[in-house]
């Protein structure tokens, strides 16, 4: 029987690649790592070279980066970085609000169906800011 190998380091960096009109996506535990995954994943689907250079790039705010590149034949690469730590731990407050042990009322009570229902847009809007 095999052993599940456990993760111990998530994936905060997230690049969302724009070109030739196709989105892409890929995900790295750093900032180091994610310009070796960006390259990858260039190379993988439309079989160019391009680096990442997050010097160039632009900040939107504390965790995302808007940023342009070029391949080696002088085509335009969109690129957005996210750092998806600080997104996650915004996710779980949300999520987080309608629970605890403190109060009482409709908001604490757990249970039916309409209460999974509101954690679940609550998530979906966090994913989606």
């Amino acid at each position: 029987m095999k052993r599940k190998r456990v993760a111990t380091r998530k994936n905060n960096w997230k690049v969302v690649i724009t070109f030739r009109g196709e989105v892409k996506r890929a995900y790295a535990m750093s900032e180091l790592m994610l310009r070796v995954r960006f390259s990858e994943c260039v190379k993988r689907y439309w079989g160019e070279d391009a680096n990442l250079n997050l010097d160039q790039a632009t900040t939107l705010d504390y965790k995302n980066w808007y940023g342009k590149t070029y391949t080696l034949k002088h085509e335009s690469i969109d690129y957005h970085i996210i750092h998806v730590a600080d997104v996650v731990r915004k996710a779980a407050a949300i999520l987080g609000e309608m629970g605890g042990k403190a109060g009482k009322g409709k908001k604490k009570v757990r249970g039916d169906s309409e209460y999974y229902r509101e954690l679940q847009r609550k998530g979906v809007v966090a994913r989606e800011s």
